[in-house]
């Protein structure tokens, strides 16, 4: 396994045989690592887009098992401590996703770069595109797998409108700094079984899910069930019951910042947010989708999506499905690795469509269309992204530093790290 890199952001690469592969980028989605993408083994999209002839690089975004944010000082105290935790899906998506690409882009000598991403991944990839315009212009396509542009809340309405009321709710239930941090010791403690049954006992639960399409093999379920709880920063998942507060993408509120300092009337949602829109990116974009994904808005998916985008829903898949389902291989993968072949050039490379850079207004004001815009309720924002980034907090994290040390497969399992290699010439 790869050493930690406090502070810093850390890829892992599966070089491609060809010098001259199409460089894709994969990114995990909330509460997940770049583990959870090879768990799948010879069934998982790192394995399928590897076997395709592509240079894959696993990033893991600030705040996740590979990428713990940097230890306080010593004397800091009280919120000081936990300062690095305060980060949202925007953070990640305007900091750590330019800093990826640019890292890829520096190493592979490639002018672009594709990225292949999960639910938040595909939401940070979206927005990077659509607000970042040094990562756009180093884009070359995108595939937003289960992407939760318009999130709906927990199963049980009444714990989801309480969680999403208010950030201070969200603190007190998952704890400051980092998100439910007993569950590693809670996981060590327990049989990989009993842990599974209680995974999957959690998800249907809050969730509503079924898990009837993942892998029949308890083993590989147990396996799956390991990866489901990285680490993740307290504020990032307010950010997402924000999102649900709000019904769409929207700028972290910086609200959070005075939890546990007084309630006040400026602690609720909304109080200097903006809403967010992918749908000024001039990328290809493919998303898919379950047909059962209840955390994806399916029918209003392409009207979230930048013009042009193509849409796959799988009939009857579950939010996690798509990359964990036993017939992913089949119904996604070859579909995702159709497409970057199609959009990508071999050398990472593609031609930018100019006709579509500009054309996508990806602004609604309240009440308007949703039809229309593409948008729901509040919509999007007319200008620049410096519209956007003046809305940020004055704390907003920092740009990290993406870390060169790792150029191996995680350790996701002993077969895993063996399945991993392409296939010999």
């Amino acid at each position: 396994a790869p050493a930690q890199a406090p502070g810093g952001l850390r890829r892992h690469r599966l070089p491609a045989r060809a010098p001259a592969a199409r460089q894709v980028l994969v990114l995990h989605g909330l509460l997940q690592d770049s583990e959870s993408l090879v768990c799948g083994e010879r069934s998982s999209i790192v394995w399928a887009l590897a076997s395709a002839g592509m240079d894959v690089w696993l990033g893991d975004c600030r705040g996740s098992r590979y990428s713990p944010p940097a230890a306080p000082p010593a004397a800091a105290t009280g919120a000081a401590r936990g300062s690095a935790w305060r980060y949202g899906y925007d953070d990640i998506a305007l900091l750590d996703v330019p800093a990826m690409v640019d890292r890829i882009t520096s190493e592979s000598g490639a002018r672009q770069v594709s990225i292949v991403g999960f639910s938040q991944g595909a939401v940070a990839a979206l927005l990077a595109a659509s607000l970042a315009p040094g990562a756009a212009s180093k884009i070359a396509a995108i595939c937003a797998i289960s992407p939760p542009l318009r999130p709906a809340g927990l199963r049980i309405g009444a714990l989801s409108a309480i969680l999403s009321a208010s950030p201070q709710w969200v603190t007190a239930v998952m704890g400051p700094g980092q998100a439910m941090h007993w569950l590693p010791a809670a996981q060590a403690m327990l049989p990989p079984g009993c842990w599974a049954a209680a995974v999957r006992g959690a998800m249907g639960w809050l969730f509503g899910w079924s898990l009837r399409h993942w892998p029949q093999d308890p083993a590989q379920s147990e396996r799956l069930c390991r990866h489901v709880a990285s680490s993740a920063g307290t504020a990032l998942l307010a950010h997402w019951f924000q999102t649900i507060a709000h019904g769409g993408l929207v700028t972290r509120d910086p609200a959070e910042l005075r939890c546990g300092t007084g309630c006040s009337a400026e602690g609720c949602w909304g109080a200097v947010s903006l809403p967010l829109s992918v749908r000024r990116a001039s990328v290809p974009v493919l998303a898919v989708a379950g047909g059962a994904d209840r955390f994806v808005d399916v029918p209003s998916l392409g009207a979230l999506l930048p013009a042009g985008a193509e849409v796959l829903v799988v009939p009857d898949m579950e939010h996690l499905d798509p990359i964990w389902g036993s017939s992913a291989g089949v119904d996604v993968f070859p579909a995702v690795c159709e497409f970057l072949g199609r959009e990508a050039g071999a050398d990472g490379e593609r031609g930018r469509d100019t006709d579509r850079q500009g054309t996508v207004e990806g602004s609604a004001t309240e009440g308007s269309d949703a039809s229309d815009a593409g948008v729901h309720g509040a919509g999007t924002r007319r200008g620049d992204r410096g519209a956007v980034a003046a809305s940020l907090p004055e704390a907003a994290p920092a740009a990290l530093p993406v870390r060169a040390v790792a150029l191996q497969p995680p350790q996701a399992a002993a077969a895993a790290a063996e399945a991993l290699q392409p296939p010999q010439a």
